[in-house]
């Protein structure tokens, strides 16, 4: 591609390469280990993936970018502003006096047929543009002429992954780009959040709203969410209020005056749109209307998306605009059109056919590649339904180089350009992108969403580019306390329920260990020990140590089973992905390690209990590595808080269930079992070191039970969710705080209130009153649970108790 550029690109090529073929090549294949490495950091951070979900992030980054020079960037840029402008107008008039369907410029079929086209929008009179962000696929062809293949109206249609790469090959190559002049991108990232924040009052917030955890891109979401400083959202973090969209937070709901969205149109509302959707909001499509959002992009305008307008663009172009469109769009023909039909047919197979799904992602062929009965099938499809397709002649696009080794071979790239609509319809053009390049020509335009690799594209400048980035401007730095209250309440339901599911897992870890530590001993008194732990958490039917053994391998380590492993470390991802900027980059890695440990258990055969047991050694450091990284490194926010009170909840909880256990069913002669109690709850120097006696139940009782500086004693665990609770946000909650103080304060006051002589006789039997007692603080520690729920996760009210009418 080098080939098409003029003589001051040549020079930066030249340069380019010097620097790459350093050391014999090897400087490029040490930069390419330092980008994929850096890639994979940054796929950790952010919950891109875990092991499961590598493949997910499609195409690796060449370490060769792709030069533009200033002029073909310039050229580019007109062309594109002028295609926004041009869509502005079409959407106007499709959502509006429908002009162009009337005079039969359209045909009906192009738009009443489009998937994407939102009936709910019609009449949407608009403050703010349509289209505020949009994403443009072009690819230059072997004679040097540029041509539009596509777009994309669905934000951020990789525009954080742009970012990020960009970011890698700074931080790798960075002064490369200082030496070449390349353009930052910080400008473009101001305008388009610009249009979501200018004008907004203080109060207001804007947000990237991700259809969650469970969408292939929920990396970018994140990573560009953090970088605009958006509130990344889900549909079920907001409600409508009043007419206006609100976000619901720790301190109640906020105004939201701003939406950067990838939840597709017909999943926005569902009162209006699709009713089982759970990724948009009730409501939304009318705050729309009534103009009290801004949204990029507005519902509807992903009509436009679709390839079955290809080759109409220039028509239009001059009928709308009075202009000769600028950059041509790739000649194709809609096959719902009967002359446009034929000719595509006079050339079958020689030709490429995509359906009218959105673009990039419909279902699309290279027709000379299927094979004859796959070529008849495709036709019998078209025939059915010829408005839903479109085809052209491949085009043959011209080769850039790619990495491989330490050497270059060539491949083909379909470039992807950004653009950006302020309030006042100023079009800015983001100087750089992603270009994704396969070796087939046909494959690189017909699914670029899909490359072999992904190339960044530095436009090179005149003189240095010397613009601030978006996260160094030069504005005072707001001092003092920042306002943890603004959290989401989904990402403090999620770190609730995070800190509950570690904790889960926790326990079962060291209750398996010391079953299997018994399990394996030749004492026979230590085998019965072990089996009855067992019990406490599973039916047992069995008294053999092997046959037992093989019961705790088909129950805790098949994958899939509901009290495996394998469910309590998904049930921990899923949680931790759902908190996206909360988790240190080394607590991460300690969740990853800990779901390839899992998986290296379940492949453990059930008659190996020694390999058994070093691996749940191993996941028992993890876990602890994992606590211990987040009391380090974690701010103590809300959201830190309220992973603490669920990760304290739940092993109050699990420690006073065990404890009922152990007193119902052992005697003071159980010196074994007893013992186990104490190894699960890790305090078995600390009663050693206090009690200096042989295990004793009442011992015991005093110590789990009404100790509070031991951390796995209710009395220590019931202050500090008595602190944490207190420490709670107040805002908007009206009496329910003090109400929550009154439950926890309650939790802790019924400990200390304890009378352990009264629960237990001196002999060591337990008394009625203890299983009352046990009972009562399991119900109270529910309670809690529950009205932390319903005041800060779903916003409801507390239960009262009414009072009484006297008579």
């Amino acid at each position: 591609m080098q080939d098409q550029l003029p003589e001051s690109s040549e020079i930066a090529w030249q340069t380019l390469y010097a620097a790459l073929d350093f050391d014999q090549g090897q400087q490029q294949a040490r930069w390419a280990d330092e980008v994929e490495r850096r890639l994979k950091e940054n796929g950790m951070t952010y919950q891109a993936h875990t092991q499961s979900q590598q493949a997910l992030r499609q195409g690796r980054l060449d370490v060769v970018p792709y030069l533009m020079d200033e002029g073909t960037f310039a050229t580019l840029s007109a062309g594109l502003i002028q295609r926004v402008r041009l869509f502005e107008a079409i959407l106007a008039d499709i959502y509006g006096p429908r002009q162009l369907l009337a005079d039969g410029t359209l045909p009906p079929n192009l738009v009443f047929a489009n998937p994407e086209y939102v009936i709910q929008s019609h009449g949407l009179e608009l403050k703010t543009p349509w289209i505020g962000f949009l994403a443009h696929d072009l690819l230059l062809d072997a004679n040097g002429q540029w041509r539009v293949l596509g777009c994309s109206t669905r934000a951020p249609a990789g525009l954080g992954y742009a970012l990020e790469r960009r970011m890698i090959m700074s931080r790798v190559m960075g002064y490369l780009l200082r030496q070449l002049s390349v353009k930052r991108l910080s400008g473009f990232f101001r305008t388009l959040r610009g249009l979501l924040r200018d004008e907004s009052h203080t109060d207001e917030l804007s947000i990237l709203l991700s259809p969650g955890q469970q969408s292939d891109s929920y990396f970018e979401h994140a990573f560009l969410a953090n970088y605009l400083d958006f509130t990344l959202a889900e549909g079920d973090d907001l409600t409508v209020r009043g007419g206006r969209l609100m976000l619901k937070t720790l301190s109640g709901l906020r105004p939201v005056s701003g939406v950067m969205r990838r939840v597709p149109d017909h999943d926005l509302d569902p009162l209006e749109m699709h009713g089982f959707s759970r990724q948009g909001t009730p409501g939304l499509m009318e705050v729309v209307r009534q103009g009290r959002v801004r949204m990029a992009n507005v519902p509807g305008a992903g009509v436009i998306d679709s390839p079955l307008w290809m080759g109409r663009f220039e028509r239009l172009c001059e009928r709308l605009l009075g202009e000769t469109l600028l950059l041509p769009s790739v000649a194709a023909w809609w096959l719902g059109d009967a002359d446009e039909h034929a000719q595509a047919m006079a050339i079958w197979p020689a030709i490429l056919v995509r359906h009218a799904s959105v673009f990039p992602s419909g279902p699309s062929y290279v027709v000379a590649d299927l094979s004859a009965e796959a070529q008849a099938a495709l036709q019998q499809r078209i025939a059915a339904d010829p408005a839903q397709w479109v085809a052209w002649e491949a085009v043959q696009i011209a080769e850039t180089q790619v990495a491989q080794g330490t050497e270059r071979i060539a491949a083909h790239g379909v470039v992807r350009l950004y653009t950006a609509q302020g309030l006042d319809r100023t079009v800015e053009v983001m100087p750089g992108g992603l270009a994704a390049c396969n070796r087939d020509f046909r494959w690189a335009q017909l699914r670029p969403n899909m490359p072999e690799l992904y190339k960044d594209i530095w436009v090179m400048g005149a003189e240095p580019d010397n613009q601030a980035s978006i996260l160094a401007e030069k504005e005072a730095p707001v001092l003092g306390s920042h306002d943890q209250s603004m959290t989401p309440s989904r990402v403090a339901d999620a770190m609730f329920w995070l800190g509950r599911y570690v904790e889960r897992c926790d326990s079962l870890t060291r209750v398996l260990r010391e079953c299997l530590l018994g399990l394996i001993d030749v004492r026979l008194d230590r085998q019965q020990a072990g089996i009855w732990l067992l019990r406490y958490l599973t039916p047992v039917e069995t008294d053999v140590p092997a046959s037992v053994i093989a019961e705790i391998h088909r129950v805790f380590f098949t994958p899939g089973g509901a009290q495996s492993f394998s469910e309590l470390v998904d049930a921990i991802m899923r949680n931790a992905r759902a908190t996206p900027d909360y988790l240190s980059d080394d607590a991460w890695r300690a969740l990853v390690n800990l779901e390839q440990l899992i998986a290296r258990a379940n492949q453990i055969r059930a008659d190996d209990p020694g390999r058994l047991l070093d691996q749940i050694e191993a996941v028992l450091m993890q876990l602890a590595s994992f606590s211990g990284l987040n009391n380090d490194t974690m701010s103590r926010t809300f959201a830190n808080r309220f992973m603490d009170i669920g990760r304290h909840l739940e092993r109050a909880s699990r420690t006073l269930v065990l404890l009922h256990y152990g007193y119902q069913t052992l005697t003071p002669q159980h010196a074994n079992e007893w013992e186990m109690i104490l190894e699960v709850t890790d305090t078995v120097m600390t009663y050693r070191r206090r009690y200096r006696t042989r295990l004793h139940p009442v011992a015991i009782l005093d110590l789990l039970l009404l100790d509070e500086e031991t951390p796995r004693a209710i009395g220590y665990l019931a202050s500090r969710i008595e602190r944490q609770v207190a420490s709670l946000p107040v805002q908007q909650l009206g009496g329910r705080k003090t109400q929550l103080q009154r439950l926890g304060f309650g939790l802790h006051a019924h400990v200390q209130m304890i009378q352990v002589d009264e629960l237990m006789t001196a002999y060591g039997a337990a008394k009625k009153p203890l299983f009352e007692q046990l009972t009562g603080l399991v119900n109270q520690l529910s309670g809690l649970s529950e009205a932390i729920t319903l005041a800060y996760f779903s916003h409801a009210d507390v239960p009262q108790q009414l009072l009484k009418a006297s008579r």
